[in-house]
């Protein structure tokens, strides 16, 4: 048993079960010892939690350059107009929820706090991954690996502050874990980078009634009062998934990212409305991405909306080094306004020109008819640098 806080809730979790059950979610029922609790009158709130899988969303392959950050395609990020600026992402600090965080890795370890973190899954503060698990530490790269030290690649944030949370693995989590890693150290976390959700193709799914409390929370009391940045993936089921039936990615407290392969949308992304931007994400279509991953070593060949989550979560952290005053709307909106379209084609949808002169994907009647998942209406754009 042990307690947290969201806001100013006082939160206890006990087990009635000593290990992770296995039972098929359908046969759980209650059981009879929380509706006892239900009906004492010092207790406001009762419910027998279930867990859910959730997994990383990428898709691995290979690359070997980092002409995302260096400007060798176009339309460019505009990440080295910022490093030109003199912005690193000094100050700024980045939790990382994912399957665990190598800590010593070399490219890493001179930027990860290791005081405060946390191993959500594993009920210990240690969040290095389990064997087989790379994910976590493979986003951190992308974010805050350190720049000019001869070894594997430079974060877009590369004097950021990483925490690392490991939250995933392959037994299911609950929400009050959910929860506990979407807060843990709100007092200093900056942004929440989340490069994970259910598994595509599942169907409508979305946070608890303690996750939303969370982000409620977190965009209300962090950063002083400013709001702490939540950036989420927005999946890759491709035309056969929609994430606006991803109720972490269509919430209001969160930034959700998609994916863009040069030149057009990558094969992999979702389509809807709650995506706010695009970044790069790599494709096995034209150029992968490359980053730090467990053993110390550098991976090349991944692809994915994992990967352009952290990209923004570091274009974020340049933003909030140069002006620590905005808010949590502020950079909704300054990512929606310093986007353009820049060029890339869409192979989902037609685009129009909305009441706020900006481009945005629109439903055909021919699409209506035809009852299409891909067309939604949307201010998805690909230069998603703001500052």
């Amino acid at each position: 048993m042990h307690s947290f806080r969201i806001g100013q809730e006082v939160y206890i979790k006990a087990r009635i079960r000593q290990t992770r059950t296995k039972e098929k979610l359908s046969t759980l029922r209650e059981d009879t010892d929380v509706d006892l609790l239900r009906r004492s009158p010092a207790i406001k709130w009762v419910q027998q939690e279930i867990g859910h899988v959730r997994v990383p969303k990428t898709v691995d392959t290979e690359w070997s350059n980092l002409w995302y950050l260096n400007d060798d395609v176009t339309p460019t990020m505009k990440v080295s107009n910022a490093w030109s600026a003199g912005y690193t992402g000094a100050g700024i600090v980045i939790a990382v929820l994912d399957d665990g965080l190598q800590t010593d890795h070399p490219d890493l370890a001179a930027n990860v706090d290791t005081a405060n973190d946390k191993d959500i899954y594993g009920y210990d503060n240690d969040p290095y991954s389990s064997a087989g698990n790379s994910h976590g530490t493979e986003v951190s790269g992308l974010i805050a690996a350190v720049k000019d030290n001869n070894i594997c690649v430079v974060g877009v944030a590369f004097s950021s502050t990483i925490i690392g949370i490991r939250i995933l693995g392959k037994y299911p989590i609950t929400d009050s874990e959910e929860a506990q890693g979407l807060s843990h150290y709100l007092s200093n976390v900056d942004i929440y980078s989340n490069s994970w959700g259910a598994t595509d193709g599942t169907g409508f799914t979305g946070p608890g009634s303690v996750t939303k409390a969370a982000l409620l929370d977190g965009v209300t009391n962090g950063r002083n009062g400013k709001g702490a940045i939540y950036i989420w993936a927005a999946g890759n089921g491709q035309t056969n998934d929609n994430c606006n039936g991803d109720g972490y990615v269509n919430s209001i407290y969160t930034v959700a990212i998609s994916s863009a392969q040069i030149g057009q949308n990558a094969w992999y992304s979702e389509v809807c409305a709650p995506a706010l931007a695009v970044a790069y994400g790599g494709s096995e279509d034209d150029r992968y991405l490359t980053t730090t991953t467990t053993g110390s070593e550098c991976k090349s060949a991944i692809q994915g909306t994992s990967y352009s989550a952290p990209l923004v979560s570091g274009i974020v952290a340049l933003t909030l080094e140069a002006n620590s005053d905005l808010t949590w709307r502020d950079i909704q909106h300054l990512i929606v306004f310093t986007s353009s379209r820049s060029g890339l084609s869409d192979t989902y949808s037609n685009w129009t020109m909305n009441g706020a002169n900006k481009e945005c994907e629109f439903l055909s009647d021919k699409d209506i008819k035809n009852g299409s998942w891909k067309i939604h209406t949307s201010t998805t754009a690909h230069s998603n640098r703001s500052r």
